[in-house]
């Protein structure tokens, strides 16, 4: 994912790895959900599902669509992986919205 992105992109993808606390990636091939979740400039909150996973190497990725990435601003996207051996988060990644003209 680029560090800045313009308002509105469509079909960029937001890549985040779930690891373990030993910095191993977490092996999502068992996951019964991994919601992304993203925060606004405005402080709201949103949830989308994944467009893929891939599996033993603990990567989440979501490909933006229309009206999604709304707002001009700082924001933050995590995700919460739910296995039947326990919940792991990714560490929230912070990236910037530039405004369009």
């Amino acid at each position: 994912m680029p560090a800045h992105l313009q308002v509105n992109p469509i079909n960029t993808k937001i890549r985040l790895r779930v690891k373990h606390p030993n910095g191993r990636p977490v092996d999502l091939t068992t996951a019964i959900e991994s919601p992304v979740t993203f925060k606004r400039p405005d402080g709201t909150t949103f949830t989308v599902t994944p467009s893929a996973f891939q599996n033993a190497s603990g990567f989440v990725d979501y490909n933006t669509i229309d009206g999604d990435i709304n707002q001009a601003g700082n924001w933050e996207v995590q995700t919460r992986s739910l296995l039947p051996s326990g919940q792991w988060y990714t560490s929230r990644l912070k990236f910037t919205v530039l405004a369009n003209l």
